[in-house]
């Protein structure tokens, strides 16, 4: 393919018979999704590939390794092509969450479980979830919650910062391990748009099931929420495994050394960028 060419595609990664995985004769694959960084006005800087790994490659080892077991819907055993996860709640910050018991579990209606998928863009949760998560964070927020919404989220707090990102963390308490998500693969920010409006606007990247018009499916762990995470996939073990990990520094290290020269590196995030033009604009004032 030309160096100039840039596809989409999506690559079936589930445990049927007709995925790529199965199809290739392998039973573990990795992924370390890379960051989006989060309200950066330079939005081309940071942009990453992702690295996917397969067979031996696709190995998890060392300290901060998590393990959960991937289980099987016996209540419909046609949906076992996706990766169910035993959930037993949600922590949010120090607060455990109010989530009535089993509301991540398969019902024998053949509605709810939870699930892992890097095909669904931001989390989803049930209801009673979703309302229980928002309560905290108006709670916590020193934010006043915006009349606006974006992109679908419908949760947002009008922040007077560019790149204000709340420390809240969220864990999901798996079976045997907890997956925890900090604050900036939390939130979205946006610029507040109108002509009175200065500011911007702080979402939370997260879906109410009910809002969402999906009620009745799994609760999603999503791709948003994966970011910045090695998760390792055994088929063959039933396992899940993951680990915190700076994902472009992985998919760097993907590339043969003698390509390795040839990647391209985003040198500067916003954080570090904006303030050094910050200066680099004050030094040449005092030139002049």
């Amino acid at each position: 393919m030309a160096n100039d060419v840039v596809g989409l595609d999506v690559v079936g990664l589930g445990r049927g018979q007709l995925s790529l995985i199965s199809q290739i004769g392998e039973s573990k694959f990795s992924y370390c999704l890379t960051f989006e960084y989060n309200g950066c006005p330079f939005q081309d800087i940071g942009r990453f590939s992702t690295a996917l790994l397969f067979g031996s490659a696709a190995e998890l080892n060392g300290i901060g390794v998590q393990s959960t077991m991937v289980i099987n819907n016996t209540v419909l055993p046609k949906l076992n092509g996706y990766y169910h996860l035993s959930v037993e709640g949600i922590t949010l910050g120090n607060v455990s969450l109010n989530i009535p018991r089993g509301s991540f579990d398969i019902q024998a209606n053949e509605s709810g479980g939870f699930i892992i998928d890097s095909g669904t863009h931001y989390t989803v949760l049930p209801h009673a979830a979703f309302t229980a998560v928002v309560s905290v964070l108006d709670s916590v927020l020193w934010l006043p919650r915006a009349n606006d919404s974006k992109a679908g989220l419908s949760v947002c707090y009008s922040s007077p910062y560019y790149d204000y990102i709340p420390d809240v963390n969220m864990t999901f308490h798996m079976l045997g391990a907890d997956y925890v998500v900090d604050g900036e693969h939390n939130f979205v920010q946006y610029r507040e748009s109108g002509p009175t409006k200065i500011g911007y606007l702080l979402c939370l990247a997260m879906l109410d099931m009910d809002e969402a018009s999906v009620a009745g499916v799994p609760t999603v762990l999503g791709s948003f929420q994966q970011q910045d995470y090695h998760i390792l996939y055994d088929n063959a073990k039933q396992r899940l495994s993951f680990t915190p990990t700076l994902c472009r520094s992985l998919y760097m290290s993907s590339y043969p050394s003698y390509l390795q020269s040839k990647v391209p590196v985003p040198i500067l995030g916003c954080h570090i960028l904006l303030p050094l033009l910050l200066l680099y604009f004050v030094a040449f004032s005092l030139t002049v």
